[in-house]
């Protein structure tokens, strides 16, 4: 068993949306349909988004585009009890008020839960997921938010901006650890999913890496996917960017 999702789920994620250099996708296809026949709730939420185009998968996997069997498909991931699946549907646009009321899942909220769960703990594609949650404005469906509760379009943009903020900023203080050794640095990105500022001894530094803040890094499991870099002292800002995910970036 996989550690978010089934062997064959967690599998087919990594090569139809992880290492496209592969060319694994079919293979990943395969395993969602074996894992379909199997009952697998989330697999059929997965292989829906294979059939549903180019929006959802990269165009080089050469996937049958069938947007009705898609549907159906996440119509019965949602039916199963997917929590993915409940979330997906939202954005497919086949979450309507009488799935709603239909599916064995308590609430939206429930299902939101249960993938936060996964994405906390460091799963890529719950993450991903996640994101668009608020991305798209979802988790006002998920939350009971009525926007005509509000007086005007400027106190809903400000609702959202500072609810959307606060969220975001209390997430990322939450799970913000510092790292003053290699050690320390090391066992944090193993073990602790979140962020991570690190620092070392100034004497290790160039005179240009001396004269630059310390940087904020996203954790992650594989350290491979991600090369990290410390500097002198801890930065009081936070940044995004190529210049902290692409290795090759001076």
């Amino acid at each position: 068993m996989g550690r978010f999702f089934s062997d064959k789920v967690e599998t087919a994620i990594r090569y139809i949306y992880y290492d496209l250099g592969a060319q694994r996708g079919q293979e990943g296809f395969r395993l969602l349909q074996e894992a379909c026949r199997e009952g697998d709730a989330d697999a059929y939420c997965l292989l829906a988004r294979c059939l549903y185009g180019q929006e959802y998968t990269w165009l080089g996997h050469d996937f049958t585009v069938g947007e009705d069997a898609a549907d159906e498909l996440i119509y019965q991931s949602v039916m199963m009890g997917s929590a993915l699946g409940t979330l997906i549907a939202m954005r497919c646009g086949v979450m309507n008020k009488e799935l709603q009321e239909a599916m064995p899942l308590a609430s939206l909220k429930a299902a939101y839960d249960i993938i936060l769960e996964k994405a906390e703990a460091g799963d890529a594609f719950c993450q991903m997921v996640i994101g668009n949650v608020y991305y798209w404005y979802d988790f006002l469906q998920i939350e009971n938010i009525n926007p005509e509760d509000l007086d005007s379009d400027e106190a809903f943009g400000s609702f959202i901006h500072e609810n959307m903020l606060k969220k975001a900023t209390e997430h990322r203080e939450s799970r913000t650890y510092v790292a003053k050794t290699m050690d320390e640095f090391e066992k944090t990105i193993n073990e602790t999913p979140g962020f991570i500022k690190a620092i070392r001894p100034v004497r290790m530094l160039s005179r240009k890496e001396q004269r630059q803040p310390a940087d904020v890094f996203l954790l992650n499991r594989k350290k491979s996917l991600m090369s990290a870099y410390a500097a002198a002292s801890l930065r009081s800002t936070w940044f995004t960017g190529a210049e902290h995910t692409n290795p090759t970036t001076e």
